[in-house]
């Protein structure tokens, strides 16, 4: 490494380890991480596996690529999951793994999406079993890796199938070479013999093969024939340990065709070609997704023994001439399936990774069992959690249905993507409001019902439900409307305002149900001061910039209602004359577009929290910069949508949802005292230095007399991290306390005692 290099590293190092320092927030996965208890028709499941991989040795240990969770790994043959530290590598797609046969703490993961055929942004390898990963991509560019194969002569030589050609490296992923420089690779296998350096790699409508380890290849054209010519719309590789001879070449084409070499993949023969049978589809006589979903795999112990997976699962005996349907795409497995392969160790084991997760068949794929517990990496399009109880939360999933949270558990109330918006009211602690529907229900899996909308409501309506009337709520899309009987069957909705522009945000003030304020996507924000009366209408008051961004947010402050936040993309403003006029305090914000600006009302010091893609920030009126509140969030998904529970109390927690890491939460920062730096008219309580390192000096004085008092130091979570009882001689104390075990940050010092409290902040860095 070049000492310019060297120094560069050496500046993110550091630039790293000051962030750390200052980040705060407990987050923690609320779920789905055990299988959904399913309380719909359809079969349900928990999140996008692309692939199955076996350790190399160990029969007990199995891995999963999940398309937007990262890397999973089981050492119990299936019965549960854990992440392998990938949560916090870069927001990314996985596509394929390969772990070393010399020692497993060596793995390397594809990047990239081979479902949607999406690209990645290289290879990343661990050498510490997942708890670090570091990127091994030098001349590999921003492909697909579908596919990753390991030497058996040299762990130190992969070759890699992607989305734009063969790559190969000789120095365990530090340099790629490019070996054949284009293709649209799907698959890629080694002929299945011991030893070999025959690989086999296939395009969407190309079969390739390589003798000498990916070094050269040239392409197999003998009986590789396309029904009709063109595209095979996707091809895909099968061999078996029985007979290394054999390979299955399946095709997507004409609903499935496939063919078959018995010489080693020298030459091949199309042994099932029908038009009238589809082995893609829903069914026998359906149509499929294409590439999305397809794999062909044959069982180790039988060379004849063929399985072939899209929509269903498919059986053949006699090597692939005939086939037998096993499944029902709705019922007994989930659909939209990617990988299957019998376990090598046990071959009357058969999984099958899907849009649901993981699932097992031990009778050769008559039924099967979901294997998914512990693979948090659900896909959630949208997410709303209820005001008024703490453990009811809906969310909108990839494949998987809307799934509902409650009483500690997690179940499924409908199947496929469902993609609505939802938000949740302050009368009824399980209904659910889809605003791309316009309908709501009692999310526990009543029917729904419409909420009555003048207007044609998408994903786009914006609803507010004012907490100080539960019973009135509002709705935009164009224009205002409000509700006073949100509790009838089918509400009546009166219109408010006629300024015709698409809202971006709404919020009324939490204790003032007639302070209204509407964003619009003409960068304009209207206040109504008498929401509740129809003959008010909103007027303009002022926007600070002049677009309102790709989303917006608005937050007014609970104990002054001159005091109103708006965000605007990454910006943020603060008014304190209801909009009239604004300062930024944008501060230190990354450049992100901000989903949701939150106010903690039960707050004295205006708290707020900001939420984006790839993290989430706080600050209050005394502060001048944004913490960085994101302490365990993953990065590798992102987050889209930003949620609170807040009743006032320690159980008051801020939400998010992950396209593929599920929901997690965190305490808000909350202190069960007040912090403003007060004292006692007799009393000097100081601490130095400020900010401290590792001494950090108390001195407190009360007049002449002496008195016990208690000594606390407090995280922003409220915890107590350091207590002592303490004494003042003729009312004068002072004292060194070591500091430097605690983790760099922000703390609250309190001295209480005689019923009254001070507090002063102190940052330990």
């Amino acid at each position: 490494m070049n000492i310019k290099n060297t120094f560069f590293l050496l500046i993110i190092l550091l630039f790293s380890k000051a962030s750390v320092s200052q980040i705060a927030g407990n987050w923690t996965l609320v779920g789905p991480d055990l299988f959904p208890i399913n309380n719909s028709g359809q079969i349900n499941g928990i999140g996008r596996v692309c692939q199955i991989k076996f350790h190399p040795s160990d029969p007990q240990t199995m891995y999963a690529a999940s398309a937007s969770g990262g890397l999973w790994i089981t050492t119990d043959n299936a019965q549960t999951w854990q992440v392998m530290g990938t949560d916090f590598i870069p927001h990314t797609a996985c596509a394929s793994v390969c772990i070393d046969y010399t020692n497993d703490s060596i793995i390397y993961l594809g990047t990239g999406d081979p479902n949607y055929y999406g690209n990645g942004i290289g290879i990343w390898k661990t050498t510490d079993r997942g708890a670090t990963w570091n990127i091994a991509n030098t001349g590999y560019g921003f492909r697909l890796a579908v596919e990753i194969l390991m030497s058996p002569f040299n762990h130190d030589e992969l070759v890699v199938a992607t989305s734009t050609g063969i790559l190969k490296t000789y120095n365990g992923g530090q340099t790629w070479t490019v070996k054949l420089p284009t293709g649209d690779f799907r698959d890629m296998k080694f002929k299945a013999a011991a030893n070999t350096s025959t690989i086999f790699a296939v395009t969407s409508s190309q079969l390739w093969r390589s003798d000498d380890m990916g070094e050269t290849w040239n392409q197999v054209t003998n009986g590789v024939v396309i029904p009709g010519g063109g595209s095979g719309q996707g091809f895909r590789l099968a061999v078996s340990a029985a007979d290394s001879n054999i390979v299955y070449l399946g095709m997507i084409k004409d609903n499935g065709t496939i063919l078959k070499s018995v010489d080693g993949g020298t030459t091949f023969t199309t042994v099932y070609h029908n038009i009238a049978q589809s082995l893609t589809g829903y069914d026998a006589n359906g149509s499929g997704q294409g590439n999305y979903n397809f794999s062909i795999c044959s069982d180790p112990t039988d060379a004849n023994i063929v399985y072939v997976i899209a929509h269903v699962v498919w059986k053949s005996v006699d090597g692939g001439v005939t086939w037998t349907q096993l499944t029902v795409w709705y019922s007994n497995l989930h659909t939209d399936m990617h990988d299957i392969e019998v376990n090598p160790y046990n071959p009357s084991q058969l999984f099958n990774a899907n849009d649901g997760g993981v699932w097992l068949s031990i009778d050769g794929g008559d039924t099967w069992v979901p294997k998914s517990d512990g693979l948090g990496a659900t896909e959630i399009y949208h997410a709303g959690a209820s005001p008024i109880k703490k453990d009811m939360i809906s969310i909108g999933t990839q494949d998987n249905g809307e799934l509902y949270f409650s009483n500690t558990s997690w179940k499924t109330n409908r199947g496929g993507d469902w993609g609505s918006k939802a938000s949740f009211d302050y009368n009824n602690n399980s209904m659910v409001y889809y605003h791309e529907t316009g309908n709501r229900r009692n999310v526990t899996g009543a029917s729904e019902t419409p909420i009555g909308f003048p207007f044609v409501s998408s994903n786009t309506t914006v609803l507010d439900f004012p907490p100080s009337q539960p019973l009135k709520a509002f709705a935009q899309l164009q224009n205002v409307y409000r509700t006073d009987n949100l509790t009838n069957f089918i509400p009546t909705w009166t219109q408010i305002s006629s300024f015709n522009q698409q809202a971006k945000a709404m919020c009324s003030h939490p204790a003032n149900a007639n302070l209204l304020y509407v964003i619009t996507n003409v960068a304009q924000l209207w206040r109504s001061s008498d929401a509740t009366n129809q003959f008010n209408m909103p007027t303009f008051v002022s926007f600070p910039i002049p677009s309102s961004g790709t989303v917006a947010g608005i937050a007014p402050i609970m104990n002054n209602q001159n005091v109103v936040y708006i965000s605007s993309g990454s910006k943020v403003y603060r008014s304190d004359d209801k909009g009239a006029t604004w300062t930024n305090v944008t501060y230190n914000l990354p450049v992100i577009n901000i989903i949701r600006i939150i106010h903690d009302i039960h707050s004295t010091d205006e708290s707020l929290y900001v939420g984006t893609a790839k993290g989430v920030y706080y600050k209050n009126d005394t502060m001048t910069s944004w913490l960085n509140y994101s302490n365990g969030l993953p990065t590798i998904a992102d987050i889209t949508d930003f949620m609170i529970y807040n009743d006032g109390t320690a159980a008051s927690v801020l939400r998010v949802s992950y396209y593929g890491r599920g929901v997690w939460e965190t305490p808000l920062n909350l202190s069960p005292v007040a912090v403003s730096e007060f004292s006692p008219s007799t009393d000097n309580f100081s601490i130095y230095p400020n900010p401290v390192k590792d001494n950090l000096e108390i001195s407190f004085t009360a007049g002449n007399k002496s008195r016990d008092f208690l000594l606390e130091i407090k995280n922003l979570l409220g915890q107590v991290v350091y207590s002592e009882n303490m004494t003042s001689i003729s009312g004068n104390f002072s004292e060194n306390i070591d500091v430097s075990n605690l983790t760099k940050g922000m703390y609250i010092i309190l001295l209480s005692g005689d019923n009254q409290t001070s507090g002063k902040k102190i940052l330990i860095y």
